[in-house]
């Protein structure tokens, strides 16, 4: 039923600081600095523009003026900003040139026969993929097959290369910000040999699309243990003062955030354990696509949900992005996904960024950063509560007011409550009616035994009362008529007619 029109409001408020600084008027993202998606990779992009621009102090019109300037000390120090600047262009250089360095070759190995293929298969599939990402590598093996000699080898061996750096990274103890720079740098690299380099001349778009994922995933399923374990232990407090922030958010309902969700249907409740499902498997993944995949899958099922939800009011419109922010935090709040902080930085960090940065993948993650972010920041002004209120609801000491949907506050159908005690009521409700079923199974046993009992009384009565009308009288023994006897009337017959008596 629609809300009263003098209930008090409940809707979300949602803090300018969400929104992108740019101020385009789309949600931003804290890993961005704060920017949307679009605004971010206009960003990004600036500096590529300037590259054109010579970095030749003697055919720079800022050096020509150096020279007759007698401000010799501001450029000094634009000299040293210039000097900086190529160095560290110059050891970005010499970074792409090593990550694609080629292997020895020994000059008696034919690298385009089949016997090297399969090596350098089993080195992908080899020791360092354990029995969990084992049909990741099969699936990848299975893809290279359908490619060309060159391109597979040519892209196994820039795997193997990369594999092997980011690991020795690993062990020597490096940052999570320096491994993110080599894999983004990695993918950028890959993405332009694929697209200039002659080996690559024929592939299609698509092929060139399908190489980029395959390699993505295969290359961080194959180090997810020393990566997301350390960033995982990296940002392991902050996981856990999330997670306990949002059990203590679990008395949250829909119409708190302004969310007309009927949490009590059967089809809707199924679909929120859906898109709950999907928000949790999200962990269990490895790749940061897959992960990526699986938010996608919950925010499907959120757009479905409310698809539900508003046909019942009659309203047959698609669901808008202002609708989907605060469904996306109550599923969130009912999820409570483990390591959201570092599932979420794994895929910031190591997700390829051109998938971030465009796709309904990218929109849905910026979504749940957003939601994220105002989860924590959340308080009694977010929710149009009183401070005391707020306080008592996130202490416990009592539960909010009101029904929702018809949900009867006595009742455990209360949709704060978690699902182990809807679990248990529903328990409880098919086991009172197996004890309804069987009392009124031994009433009708009862009832067969005596309707058997005046059944059979009936019958003796009623044979008794036929003996009674119909008396048994006995009748004269019938002689049998003998066809061979001689009778007296057929010896008056005329002669022709007369009997023949065989004997």
């Amino acid at each position: 039923m629609e809300p009263e029109s003098g209930k008090k409001s409940r809707g979300i408020k949602v803090q300018s600081d969400l929104f992108c600084k740019s101020g385009c008027g789309f949600y931003g993202n804290s890993n961005w600095q704060g920017y949307c998606s679009k605004c971010w990779k206009d960003r990004l992009q600036q500096p590529s523009k300037s590259e054109n621009v010579s970095r030749s102090p003697k055919s720079s019109p800022f050096a020509r003026h150096r020279q007759s300037s007698p401000s010799g000390s501001f450029w000094a120090v634009f000299s040293r900003f210039e000097e900086k600047r190529s160095q560290q262009h110059e050891k970005r250089t010499r970074t792409m040139k090593s990550l694609f360095k080629k292997s020895h070759q020994s000059p008696s190995r034919d690298f385009s026969s089949v016997p090297f293929l399969e090596e350098m298969l089993d080195g992908v599939t080899g020791s360092s993929a354990s029995s969990e990402n084992t049909p990741s590598s099969d699936a990848f093996t299975e893809y290279l097959k359908t490619l060309s000699k060159p391109i597979a080898i040519d892209v196994l061996r820039h795997i193997n290369s990369v594999t092997q750096k980011m690991q020795k990274m690993c062990e020597a103890g490096a940052s999570p910000e320096e491994l993110s720079d080599t894999a983004k740098e990695f993918y950028q690299s890959l993405n332009d040999r694929l697209r200039n380099h002659p080996t690559f001349g024929e592939a299609t778009s698509e092929q060139l699309e399908s190489m980029m994922d395959f390699t993505e995933k295969n290359v961080m399923t194959r180090l997810y243990k020393s990566v997301f374990f350390a960033l995982s232990a990296q940002n392991e407090d902050k996981d856990l003062e999330i997670q306990k922030r949002i059990r203590s958010l679990n008395w949250i309902s829909a119409a708190h955030l302004d969310c007309f969700i009927d949490e009590l249907r059967p089809d809707i409740m199924a679909l929120i354990d859906k898109a709950i499902f999907s928000a949790i498997e999200m962990d269990a993944r490895r790749a940061p696509q897959d992960k990526l995949s699986c938010i996608v899958k919950c925010s499907k099922n959120i757009f479905e949900i409310l698809r539900v939800s508003r046909e019942r009011f009659g309203n047959v419109e698609a669901a808008s992005a202002d609708e989907f922010l605060p469904a996306l935090i109550f599923i969130v709040l009912r999820a409570n996904p483990p390591r959201l902080h570092s599932n979420i930085n794994y895929i910031d960090k190591f997700c390829n960024p051109g998938r971030l940065l465009s796709g309904e993948a990218g929109y849905y993650f910026t979504n749940l950063c957003c939601a994220v972010e105002f989860i924590e920041k959340m308080n009694h002004e977010s929710l149009n509560l009183t401070k005391d209120e707020f306080d008592r609801f996130m202490s416990g000491e009592a539960l909010p007011p009101g029904v929702v949907f018809g949900a009867n506050l006595d009742s455990l159908e209360a949709p704060w409550l978690c699902e182990g005690v809807r679990i248990m009521r529903g328990n409880l409700v098919t086991l009172n009616e197996l004890a309804s079923r069987d009392t009124k199974l031994e009433i009708g046993l009862d009832d067969l035994i005596t309707d058997g009992a005046t059944f059979v009384d009936g019958v003796e009565k009623m044979v008794d009362d036929v003996m009674a009308g119909t008396p048994l009288t006995s009748q004269p023994h019938k002689r049998p008529i003998a066809l061979d006897d001689a009778a007296e009337a057929t010896e008056n017959l005329p002669p022709p007619l007369t009997p023949q008596i065989l004997k």
